[in-house]
């Protein structure tokens, strides 16, 4: 049988966010047909967070558990369900000082009803501006 795979991206460049600021990210987790997987069926959600150009990870997030731990949280029935991720001021930091502005991703790799087949991935970009002195 074939896996049931749901791979979203939502892009915030054009509203840059302030490097070394607290950030919450609002995002929603949906099945392969586009539907939102309700809180009590979803089994795991990590995070990574990259530099995008660069792939260098921020804030040592790597396959991070965020399921209602570490800033993240996820609840909500089939209608309501949504997450927040609390970004930071360390999750904000400018991995290149020389830049003026830079892409961060946040990468949600999730799971849903017990089923090893059913996974995906929701892929947030997310500018973040250089608030200090440039060199």
């Amino acid at each position: 049988m074939p896996a049931t795979v749901a791979d979203y991206r939502t892009d915030f460049t054009d509203h840059p966010s302030p490097e070394g600021k607290y950030r919450a990210i609002t995002f929603l987790l949906k099945d392969g047909k586009g539907n939102r997987i309700p809180a009590a069926n979803l089994d795991s959600l990590v995070l990574t967070l990259y530099d995008e150009p660069t792939g260098t990870i921020i804030n040592a997030r790597t396959a991070q558990t965020v399921l209602n731990a570490n800033g993240g949280t996820y609840t909500g029935d089939a209608t309501t369900a949504a997450g927040e991720m609390a970004l930071g001021p360390s999750d904000m930091a400018m991995v290149d000082a020389t830049l003026s502005l830079e892409v961060h991703v946040l990468l949600f790799e999730f799971a849903w009803d017990g089923d090893v087949d059913k996974k995906g991935a929701h892929r947030i970009r997310l500018a973040v501006a250089n608030e200090v002195k440039l060199p």
